[in-house]
């Protein structure tokens, strides 16, 4: 082999390793970012599951359960407006006071170690949430009609508030059949005042002067009892505070 033969096979050598060479190394580079992409994706996705189920999330989400439902009510008067929404409101605290007297009547512990005084049957969250639950189920299909639609956004919110009711009895405040009693007499009076609506007041409002004044004051007596419900306990928190 000549001397120029030589130098060209040596430069067609060197030619090869410095292409081959930044190509292994682009490759491993690729490898090493997507690796991390992976560590960091699963990583993230552990620590999310871990949170989203976790003691302290689900503590959280059982005290501001109740108070969700109360601002979403506060939100459907503001955005209606009407008569029955006031009637959806007044409907809320008179099931709050039934739960509170049945919880008298009844009279049946919270389960053991629990650090709350009142009785747990029924469960007030488990009455109020399927009282609210129930109603807007039922007051959706009066509005939008029974479809595809209306019935999965119902099996939606009835799981919802299954979870939420379920929470009481996971966080130790009350008993399986404390909350179940609860949902039921939620639901059966959602079932009665919504017939109500529909059979007697809402014919009687339009036409009655004495009952437009009864449920616009009686409305304006449940706002009042709330707002002296949030100060005390507001009053009651702060004074747990050190």
């Amino acid at each position: 082999m000549s001397t120029l033969q030589r130098k060209k096979e040596k430069r067609r050598i060197m030619g090869e390793k410095f292409i081959e060479i930044p190509t292994l190394k682009l490759e491993h580079v690729e490898k090493n970012i997507n690796v991390l992409e992976h560590e960091v994706s699963l990583d993230g996705s552990s620590k999310f599951h871990s949170f989203l189920f976790s003691p302290e999330f689900e503590s959280t989400l059982n005290r501001l359960s109740k108070w969700a439902i109360t601002v979403i009510f506060a939100a459907v008067f503001i955005w209606r407006r009407d008569a029955e929404a006031a009637w959806v409101t007044i409907g809320s605290v008179v099931n709050s006071l039934l739960c509170i007297a049945l919880k008298r009547i009844l009279n049946q512990d919270r389960p053991i170690g629990n650090t709350k005084s009142d009785p747990g049957m029924p469960s007030c969250h488990g009455q109020y949430i399927f009282y609210a639950v129930i109603y807007f189920i039922l007051s959706m299909f009066q509005w939008l009609g029974v479809n595809e639609i209306t019935v999965i956004v119902a099996v939606v919110i009835l799981a919802i508030g299954s979870y939420l009711s379920w929470l009481r009895v996971l966080q130790r405040f009350h008993t399986m059949n404390q909350v179940l009693v609860g949902a039921a007499f939620g639901s059966c009076f959602s079932l009665a005042w919504l017939w109500a609506w529909n059979a007697i007041v809402s014919e009687a409002f339009n036409s009655n002067l004495w009952v437009q004044v009864s449920i616009l004051v009686a409305f304006a007596m449940c706002c009042l009892a709330f707002q002296l419900y949030v100060i005390l306990k507001s009053v009651k928190w702060f004074r747990k505070d050190p």
